[in-house]
């Protein structure tokens, strides 16, 4: 026998819960609950139903719940879109670290200038970096405005005046992250040392460092006086890793730490240390 229109559409009331956040659920639930009620079974001959005060109580409920629960389902995707891509990002740049080591042999044989300027920022990322990148284009200079969109730091100020940034050399991966390398930035441990900024989604916004503008730190010769400083030559980590506290980096001793009243350049350092992964004392 076949099912009359009211049946059929009543036979298909049916709910999902696997993939559905909390206000999803408990609204599939409401739901599920009222299917078997009167406001259900008035196309079955029943006079009863629900009032429209009833109703609209019950969407209220709904919607105050997702209105509760939107914003943290929204902030917790974006926070895993956000190590999906810099883990992204981190694999392709150590892979080009890898084969330049492999063609060019120890960094601290690399050639390399001597200022920290956009010219000797272009050419380090032409030898040892863009050969081993899928380039969808290069920053012939930083005045346009794809190559020097307004970024924040995390503490609101403007990054753009950012020393290492106004003097880096620009590029765009075919993914759309935004690459910027500053070379020579002599640190106290280094006497060849390369940071490259990158900012995961180019210039869709935020644009704010430790959101989605982040620090990473090329180490390519130690200084003759710091031998422990091997342990990092030849590769490519989070700016301040070499703090190795994630309580001390989150602090406010330093305007580069990860601290809403700071920079921002060591966050990323705080999500490697945490094993990639966005915690609740996160500065997010």
């Amino acid at each position: 026998m076949s099912m009359t229109a009211s049946e059929h559409s009543n036979s298909g009331v049916e709910f999902s819960y696997s993939k559905i956040s909390y206000f999803g659920k408990l609204a599939a639930k409401l739901l599920n609950d009222l299917k078997n009620t009167a406001f259900f079974q008035c196309g079955r001959g029943s006079r009863a139903a629900f009032t429209l005060a009833e109703v609209l109580i019950t969407l209220g409920i709904i919607g105050i719940v997702a209105a509760m629960t939107l914003p943290t389902v929204i902030s917790n995707y974006q926070k895993q879109e956000t190590i999906a891509r810099l883990k992204k990002v981190y694999a392709i740049l150590g892979n080009t670290t890898s084969m330049a080591i492999a063609e060019y042999d120890d960094t601290r044989n690399w050639e390399m200038g001597d200022n920290l300027d956009w010219a000797t920022g272009k050419a380090f990322a032409e030898q040892y970096i863009i050969p081993y990148l899928k380039i969808a284009r290069v920053c012939e200079n930083n005045s346009t405005t794809e190559c020097n969109y307004p970024i924040k730091r995390l503490n609101g100020q403007s990054f753009n005046n950012y020393n290492e940034y106004t003097k880096s050399y620009r590029f765009y991966l075919v993914d759309g992250t935004f690459i910027c390398v500053a070379a020579n930035n002599i640190s106290e441990y280094h006497d060849k040392l390369v940071q490259i900024i990158f900012d995961i989604n180019g210039q869709r916004n935020p644009n704010v460092v430790g959101k989605d503008v982040f620090f990473l730190e090329y180490f390519i010769k130690p200084a003759d006086s710091n031998a422990g400083a091997m342990e990092y030559t030849g590769r490519i980590l989070p700016a301040n890793l070499d703090y190795k506290s994630r309580n001390l980096i989150l602090g406010a001793s330093q305007s580069d730490f990860c601290n809403k009243t700071k920079d921002g350049k060591g966050c990323l350092a705080v999500i490697f240390i945490d094993g990639w992964e966005i915690k609740d004392d996160y500065p997010w």
